[in-house]
């Protein structure tokens, strides 16, 4: 019988054994899926983990978890059904019950091998030339992940990885990508980013601008302040046309520094003109 008094010291163990878990076994499920060419449900591999868990604690039991180590072994010996499994768990009660003598003097660094050979076909080095070429901060955190688990502890390394993530996130939401827009063809009428296509011709006296983010509480002032440096690079400008078309959200900060832009347009006999918000927004 488990005292009151001792739950909450381990709670926090709990938690963290149940997070390294399932992040364990639905990386190395994901990791098998891509290969073989079909899909993961995320919940469906949680409610499972969570009834092998709780049906095992009747029988006080170990918590219950896809190994990597353990799946790549399976999976490099072309095991595709649960069957295997099955054959497995049968396969290692025989041997605890009447091999271990035989593999008792084993090395350890043997096991290791075996691991280590069986977990390395999981490796992919085309994914990382892939995020080489298209999102260098990926391939960090993917460093950082694989650096932090190698030498640090596995759950260091997750949690430090799922920080790096969080902050990667908030950076691309406070400072988020815009871009002043160029018209390339007349019939109909397309415009794009003057930065990525030189041959965009602007209106004269008209500025079209393209905030590529929802606008809220995180982002209000920078778009302000982007929006008064864009109108310094252009004094002659008549109207400021907002594109909205990748402004998913818009919260009551950025609500009100859009009033505000509006009246100081307004005292500059400047126009404001919105132009692809979507119903939300509007």
């Amino acid at each position: 019988n488990l005292p009151w008094e001792h739950v909450g010291d381990l709670a926090a163990t709990s938690v963290s054994v149940a997070f390294i878990a399932f992040l364990e076994s639905f990386a190395v499920a994901k990791t098998i899926a891509e290969k073989e060419h079909y899909e993961v449900d995320a919940r469906q591999e949680l409610l499972a983990l969570g009834l092998c868990n709780i049906v095992g604690s009747f029988f006080r039991c170990m918590p219950v978890a896809g190994g990597f180590g353990r799946s790549a072994v399976n999976y490099q010996s072309g095991a595709k059904s649960t069957l295997a499994s099955m054959l497995t768990a049968g396969t290692v009660l025989m041997v605890v019950l009447f091999l271990t003598p035989l593999f008792e003097p084993l090395p350890k660094a043997v096991l290791g091998a075996i691991i280590v050979a069986a977990v390395s076909t999981l490796v992919d080095i085309q994914e990382m030339k892939h995020l080489w070429k298209t999102d260098r901060r990926d391939l960090f955190l993917l460093a950082c992940a694989f650096g932090c688990t190698m030498f640090v502890g596995l759950l260091e390394g997750i949690l430090i990885a799922a920080a790096m993530s969080m902050v990667l996130v908030l950076q691309k939401a406070v400072v988020p990508h815009g871009a002043v827009l160029g018209q390339i063809e007349d019939d109909p009428p397309i415009y794009r980013n003057i930065d990525r296509f030189p041959e965009a011709k602007q209106i004269d006296g008209v500025l079209i601008y393209r905030l590529d983010a929802p606008l809220f509480f995180a982002n209000a002032d920078l778009w302000r302040d982007r929006m008064h440096q864009l109108l310094q690079e252009y004094p002659k400008t008549v109207s400021v046309v907002l594109h909205g078309g990748a402004v998913a959200h818009m919260d009551s900060t950025g609500a009100h520094a859009v009033e505000g832009f509006i009246k100081e347009c307004k005292r500059h006999e400047r126009e404001a003109i919105f132009a692809e918000f979507n119903g939300p927004c509007r």
